[in-house]
């Protein structure tokens, strides 16, 4: 009976201990920015968009118009109080038991008018750091390459910190002045044991030379927005074997089939690429957990097939025709809204796997997604609006009947209206947030950036007539709505 016991303890014991070290008891992160409480966008290193892990990245918002965001990589503080400094300062601060510490910095060239004339000031709050103040930084954004900016990253700690570079840093000089001739001016050389980095909207000048990354073989994040011009030859990070997660959105790709060398790789977003038009490099990534191609000339899912690691699948607004085959037993969403798949294949696959939420049609998508909505709040942006919550509704029947009959015209949805979206539906479910959906006038519906639509979606002439009456129903000045 005692050995029966002991053996019980041990069972139990050991079982603690694998859930401590798979991070199954860790408390989820929570964030506040200037006293508010925050829910920042990631980057998800192993793909798994379900929740946030040590190693990703989060995006910190900039309060000010104009000011650049901040990527902080996560470690083991669970709740983070973040605090702004002004932007001559350029820090973003972790308060701490013991007061403050700088986790955040920006190098920027920030110009200002002064009696009518512009004046550019350098931000460099790396100056003024010891080499034990950089290496504590979770993130570095480079506005501009400032002179012995290269002595300084040295003491950075490369398992860490993020380092973001944007503008003329891609240069590897400060910001461009008229005239000047930037062709072909390579990119910066970086610590070589660095984990993190995003090249955000560079200033090319005709650059196409980015070789220098091909010493980053560390590199578990690699994010690049608007490449060079020429295209980001693949053939660059094909040997990079720690790799994780990738992203060459609104890049023009040169040699793609070299990808598939990733094989490592878990996170794929190649949305508004140009130079792709097959997937046939992501069979050999046996680890791809989310792939992402929108707006792409990719015409067929069929490399995907039989999968077992992929879980999400965005293709809306692609050639894509043709669907992956084979169980997909971790599927758990497919979207090809926009795209050229029939609709009885969409529904053909969403039948043989029910696991996964299949979106094909944008009203369906709409529908699914407010369903057991309890809760529907209606907000205003106009500052001339006296009041920003203009309506409430917490009668599950009365949301029912108006998500019923918002009805979307298909044909012609998947554009963007040149027009803010000034008024906000919130619907919950309890205290869940399930959509918040902005009105274009009363023309369109715009899904905020974590919906399924790749666009706005323009309402019915029937459904615009519903809900301009429903609106006037519940004291809505609906001429304002239009105007």
């Amino acid at each position: 009976m005692r050995e029966q016991k002991m053996i019980l303890v041990l069972w139990l014991l050991g079982w603690c201990l694998l859930g401590s070290c798979l991070g199954k008891d860790d408390p989820p992160y929570s964030f506040f920015l200037d006293g508010q409480a925050v829910r920042p966008r990631w980057y998800s290193i192993n793909g798994d968009a379900d929740a946030m892990r040590r190693g990703d990245v989060i995006v910190v918002p900039s309060p000010r118009a104009g000011c650049t965001e901040q990527f902080l990589t996560l470690g083991q503080e669970r709740t983070c109080h973040l605090l702004t400094t002004p932007e001559e300062e350029g820090c973003l601060l972790l308060e701490t038991d013991s007061g403050s510490r700088v986790v955040g910095v920006t190098v920027r060239v920030l110009s200002k008018w002064d009696s009518g004339r512009s004046q550019s000031t350098l931000v460099n709050p790396l100056e003024k750091m010891s080499p034990d103040e950089i290496k504590g930084l979770w993130g570095i954004h480079l506005a501009d390459w400032p002179k012995g900016i290269e002595k300084v990253l040295a003491y950075i700690d490369t398992d860490r910190v993020c380092l973001s570079l944007s503008g003329s840093a891609a240069l590897g000089s400060v910001e461009l002045m008229a005239g000047r001739d930037d062709t072909g001016k390579p990119f910066p050389s970086l610590p070589e044991n660095l984990r993190h980095l995003m090249v955000l909207n560079p200033l090319h000048s005709g650059t196409a030379d980015y070789s220098s990354i091909r010493s980053l073989r560390e590199l578990t994040l690699l994010t690049i927005q608007f490449g060079p011009y020429e295209g980001f030859d693949t053939r660059i990070i094909s040997r990079n074997a720690n790799l994780r997660h990738l992203s060459l959105v609104w890049s023009n790709i040169a040699h793609p089939e070299a990808m598939s060398g990733l094989t490592g790789l878990q996170f794929l977003d190649i949305s508004h690429a140009t130079g792709v038009e097959s997937l046939e490099f992501v069979r050999s990534m046996h680890q791809l957990k989310a792939l992402r191609l929108e707006a792409t000339d990719v015409s067929s899912l069929s490399p995907l097939d039989g999968s077992p690691s992929i879980r999400e699948i965005r293709a809306a607004r692609t050639s894509v025709k043709d669907l992956p085959a084979g169980e997909l037993a971790s599927l758990r969403v497919l979207n090809v809204l926009g795209s050229n798949v029939p609709k009885d294949v969409a529904e053909r696959f969403a039948a043989a796997h029910p696991q996964c939420v299949v979106h094909y049609s944008w009203t369906d998508s709409l529908r699914r997604s407010l369903e057991g909505a309890n809760r529907l709040r209606v907000r205003s942006r106009l500052a001339q609006d006296p009041r920003k919550d203009l309506f409430e509704t917490r009668d599950p029947n009365e949301i029912r009947q108006l998500v019923a009959h918002l009805e979307v015209d298909e044909a012609h949805s998947g554009g963007h209206i040149m027009e803010d979206s000034l008024r906000i539906l919130e619907f919950y479910k309890e205290d869940e947030l399930l959509a918040r959906i902005g009105c274009v006038f009363l023309r369109a519906l715009r899904w905020d950036s974590d919906g399924p639509w790749p666009g706005d979606g323009r309402l019915t002439g029937r459904s615009k007539s519903f809900f301009a009456q429903w609106l006037r129903e519940r004291g809505a000045n609906v001429a304002s709505w239009e105007l």
